[in-house]
């Protein structure tokens, strides 16, 4: 995997799986996609490492061009192409599947006062409004050190969110 620039392109990604990712010349990242619990003393979504693919990762949460799981492990595969820590990466990608936007089929509908329409993110395709998890730090900690102990596989990851926050289990 590698992450590249390209002043006439914009940014490009080229994934794990040979899947090309790309943020067009221009666009502007606030980090909002990335919850602000996650982000730690190492920096935030605008320093160093996790620029490039906190830019990639915003870019397809807007376009939803892909599904929302696939743009958080994308988010996950350009930390890791950018040389931040395997443990801090998988932290990070822990935060945005608890606490990042969802969009698309089986998304919950807003079920509990955490789950939330993100009012910044425009509606899928199908005009579904993005969903997002509040996350508190208390959560983002206990996810943090869970990472820590374990160094899960990213699919040990997605079982442990699915068991250990049941209001994002996927609606029928």
């Amino acid at each position: 995997a590698s992450m590249t620039m390209s002043t006439g392109n914009g940014q490009v990604f080229t994934d794990p799986n040979n899947k090309m990712w790309t943020a067009q010349a221009g666009y502007e990242t606030d980090g909002a996609t990335i919850p602000r619990v996650a982000w730690t003393a190492a920096g935030g979504p605008f320093d160093g490492q996790y620029r490039d693919a906190a830019v990639i990762h915003d870019q397809y949460c807007s376009l939803k061009t892909e599904t929302w799981q696939a743009t958080h492990r994308v988010f996950y595969d350009g930390m890791i192409a950018s040389g931040v820590n395997e443990l801090v990466a998988k932290g990070f990608y822990a935060a945005v599947v608890v606490g990042g936007p969802r969009w698309g089929a089986g998304v919950p509908p807003v079920v509990s006062p955490d789950m939330i329409d993100a009012v910044t993110i425009k509606p899928d395709h199908l005009a579904r409004p993005t969903k997002v998890r509040k996350i508190s730090e208390a959560e983002a900690t206990v996810l943090r050190e869970w990472v820590a102990a374990n160094n899960p596989t990213l699919d040990q990851i997605d079982a442990h969110v699915a068991m250990a926050f049941p209001d994002l289990r996927p609606a029928r």
